[in-house]
C-alpha cells in the first residue's frame, strides 16, 4: 500500500529507515497524478515490500517540494538508504527525477537496479 505522507517527520524517517524508497510528488488536482497512482499501486503489489512507495502532496507540504526543487507533478524520485539516487539518461545526462507520468514498465528497470545494489 502506498503511504500518504502526513508530516515532514514521516517523510524523513521513511527515507532514512528504508533501503529503497520511491517518492511520488503529486497534487490532488493533477489528473496525471491519479493515473500515476495506479501505476505505483501495481508496482507495490509486484515488489511486495522490497521497496517502499510513498506519496506526498506538494500543496500540503510545500517545504519538501521547495527543498527538492519540485516544479511539476507528478514527479518521482528514488532514495536508497537515505540518499537521493542519480540515473544516467540517454537524452538528459544525469537526472535525479522522472517528471510526468511514468508507466509501470518504465519503472521496473530502475527499481530492479536499486534493489540489486
Amino acid at each position: 500500500m502506498i503511504k500518504k505522507i502526513t508530516s515532514l517527520n514521516d517523510f524523513y524517517k521513511i527515507i532514512k529507515n528504508n533501503d529503497v524508497v520511491l517518492v511520488d510528488f503529486s497534487s490532488k488536482f493533477c489528473g496525471p497524478c491519479k493515473l500515476q497512482e495506479r501505476e505505483l499501486e501495481q508496482l507495490d503489489r509486484q515488489y511486495n515490500g522490497k521497496i517502499k512507495i510513498i506519496s506526498i502532496d506538494i500543496n500540503e507540504h510545500p517545504k519538501i517540494a521547495m527543498k527538492y526543487g519540485i516544479m511539476a507533478t507528478p514527479t518521482l524520485m528514488f532514495f536508497k538508504r537515505g540518499k537521493r539516487i542519480m540515473f544516467k539518461s540517454r537524452t538528459q545526462g544525469r537526472i535525479d527525477r522522472f517528471i510526468g507520468l511514468r508507466k509501470y514498465e518504465q519503472l521496473i528497470g530502475p527499481i530492479n537496479y536499486l534493489i540489486s545494489l
